[in-house]
């Protein structure tokens, strides 16, 4: 009994977050699968733009409250997921009620402050969890609300209300809180609220290519929301087949980095982090040389590299969010949830007044900048590596890093800081080759002078060359 609560409860952040992923997965493309629902795209835009304000608010004041709290991230954010269902099945009852817009737009912003809450909590809380089980968790649960996307679109015609239903279930999903073992057991919400603005930038730093990436995904998605929610002409109409062509996209991105995981060895895993977000933008503009896409066919296949980018750099960002032990990790989860809201928010609003044909210039150029960025940054971080690049270090100083890791015992992490730091490298080049934020590596590195009972570099490397 005791085992069978253990596996339920490790198994409850990843239903949960499943549930946000499931939400994402059914609003990604445009909201003409929820139409039924609200009777009118005029009515998904009233919600829609109070959820997107709302939401923006509500990452900002948790990232300035990003400090000691006794209340758990999990709770949290069960609390901001039922808030969003409720609000969401609200604005069902507001239609039917025929009240004013005024009411449609209250269940919005609730709607909004609820959601943003709980990708925010439970975003923050995934730190407790080991890096690749963490991406292994997020991918299969891409599959599967890729998959039960790909379901509700086949029953919609016989049943409208089913993909109004699905992103309900997900939103209770994503309700459910561990009662045991928690990613919110994490130190999550302990850190120093001064650390906050340096984890914030070293987060978006060293994950840019991602966050980027992201961002000219959401600006193609939050274009196919303004053309439906304004009637207005679009080449890639997104119709019936685009959310075909997404759900596929995602569920073959997803799958891919499923197999990544279980196939690539770690060590070696941060090619992946490094080439995945090239590969996806690369195929946005691979297939926007074959211009507009019409017909089914057509908007079907445009709609699957869009679909399949938006899974594996989304799958990314989260996991690369999450990493960490600092607690201010709820600020960066905040900006971020406040800076992809406002990005897609004004993508949506400012659409139809620019028009396609600008927007669609403005996607190109972004994507060859981006193209041109992601190639040349490592040329010019070679160069400076190569500047700095001490001699090779003999096999005696690694063997004595590994005897003093093991007699100060410390982490995992702690022992390949050590060894870098034996190299004399700073700290903003370990985090570039760990993939972490140079605030996470100086914390690793204040535990581990404390653990050696040394208080500077020098003192650091005295101890090293020391040890017998």
């Amino acid at each position: 009994m005791a085992e069978t609560e253990a596996a339920l409860s490790q198994a409850r952040p990843y239903v949960a977050v499943g549930g946000l992923v499931g939400v994402v997965v059914m609003l990604m493309d445009n909201p003409h699968v929820i139409d039924p629902l609200f009777g009118s795209s005029a009515s998904v835009h009233v919600f829609f733009r109070a959820a997107l304000v709302a939401a923006v608010v509500a990452g900002l004041l948790l990232a300035l409250r990003a400090r000691r709290s006794t209340v758990k991230p999990a709770g949290r954010a069960s609390f901001g997921s039922l808030l969003a269902a409720l609000a969401f099945v609200g604005a069902w009852g507001v239609r039917m009620a025929g009240l004013s817009e005024a009411a449609l737009a209250l269940c919005g912003i609730v709607f909004g402050a609820g959601f943003a809450a709980a990708v925010i909590r439970w975003g923050s809380a995934f730190s407790a969890l080991d890096e690749r089980v963490a991406l292994f968790g997020i991918s299969l649960a891409g599959v599967a609300a890729a998959l039960l996307k790909l379901l509700a679109l086949a029953l919609h015609d016989a049943f409208p209300f089913t993909p109004s239903l699905v992103v309900a279930v997900g939103l209770v999903a994503a309700a459910v809180v561990p009662r045991s073992t928690s990613p919110a057991a994490s130190p999550v919400a302990s850190a120093p609220v001064d650390r906050a603005p340096f984890r914030v930038l070293g987060a978006f730093s060293q994950n840019w290519e991602i966050v980027v990436g992201l961002l000219l995904c959401a600006f193609i998605s939050a274009s196919q929301w303004g053309a439906h929610l304004t009637g207005a002409s679009i080449a890639n109409n997104p119709g019936p087949e685009s959310a075909w062509g997404t759900a596929t996209g995602f569920l073959v991105g997803s799958m891919l980095l499923c197999v990544a995981v279980r196939r690539t060895a770690w060590r070696d895993f941060k090619v992946v982090y490094q080439l995945a977000p090239l590969l996806c933008v690369a195929s946005l503009q691979l297939i926007w040389f074959f211009g507009a896409l019409t017909g089914t066919v057509g908007r079907f296949a445009f709609s699957i590299p869009l679909g399949c980018a938006i899974a594996i750099m989304a799958e990314l960002f989260w996991v690369r969010l999450s990493t960490g032990d600092d607690a201010s990790l709820v600020a960066t989860w905040g900006v971020a949830t406040a800076a992809f809201a406002t990005w897609f928010f004004a993508v949506v609003e400012v659409w139809p007044w620019v028009g396609d044909a600008a927007m669609s210039t403005t996607a190109q150029t972004g994507m060859v900048l981006y193209l041109m960025a992601v190639g040349l940054v490592p040329v010019l971080r070679q160069r400076r590596r190569g500047a700095d690049e001490p001699t090779d270090l003999a096999r005696l100083q690694e063997e004595r890093c590994r005897d003093l890791a093991e007699r100060a015992q410390l982490s995992k992490r702690e022992a390949e800081i050590l060894s870098y730091l034996a190299q004399g490298r700073s700290a903003p080049f370990i985090a570039e080759e760990l993939f972490v934020s140079t605030n996470t590596v100086k914390t690793h590195v204040r535990h581990i002078y404390g653990k050696l009972g040394v208080h500077s570099k020098e003192e650091l490397l005295d101890v090293v060359h020391d040890v017998r």
